[in-house]
């Protein structure tokens, strides 16, 4: 296994396919003294951590409630996508 080689993991989901297989995951995390976390792209982002600072300042008082929106813009990809395909249709 790679943390048992000294090295770490990060993975994209799902890192396990259940509880048990989590936990010994997060247990040889721990005897190998080395990181194992699924790769979510937001949790390091510069607006999440701002957010956090803010709550965690107290700044705008208690937290009642949180709304998220998670939007991926694809669009472009997608219409590269199909411009490549109609020039290939013309080609034709």
């Amino acid at each position: 296994m790679v943390l048992k080689a000294g090295k770490h993991i990060m993975c994209e989901k799902p890192l396990t396919s259940n509880a048990a297989e989590a936990a010994e995951l997060a247990q040889l995390s721990k005897e190998t003294d080395k990181v194992a976390m699924e790769a979510f792209h937001y949790r390091y982002h510069p607006a999440t951590q701002r957010a956090k600072e803010i709550v965690d300042s107290d700044e705008i008082g208690p937290l009642k409630s949180v709304n998220v929106y998670l939007s991926i813009p694809v669009c472009r990809c997608m219409e590269r996508k199909a411009n490549h395909k109609n020039e290939k249709k013309k080609k034709k």
